[in-house]
């Protein structure tokens, strides 16, 4: 299990986001605003074992700092990403 930086970072259009899993099951994978508010859910439901690649377009997002968690069974991740217009 592991959720990699998102790339660019600082990201202005669009910023990919990779992570693991280490087998299939239900997974989500959600980006927050600074408030903890949900912006967008880039993936629910069951995923497979393996390198996932996520894509997150931040038209509509203003600058500013995000947060993205991605969850797994019992397992849960966080990182920080940096939008700027």
């Amino acid at each position: 299990f592991s959720l990699c930086q998102n790339y660019p970072n600082p990201v202005s259009q669009t910023a990919e986001i990779k992570f693991s899993l280490p087998a299939s099951a239900h997974a989500t994978l959600r980006v927050y605003d600074a408030s903890g508010r949900l912006v967008q859910t880039l993936a629910e439901g069951k995923l497979g074992a393996g390198l996932h690649t996520a894509l997150w377009n931040t038209n509509g997002a203003a600058s500013g700092i995000y947060f993205y968690r991605l969850s797994h069974g019992s397992s849960s991740a966080t990182r920080k990403m940096l939008v700027l217009k």
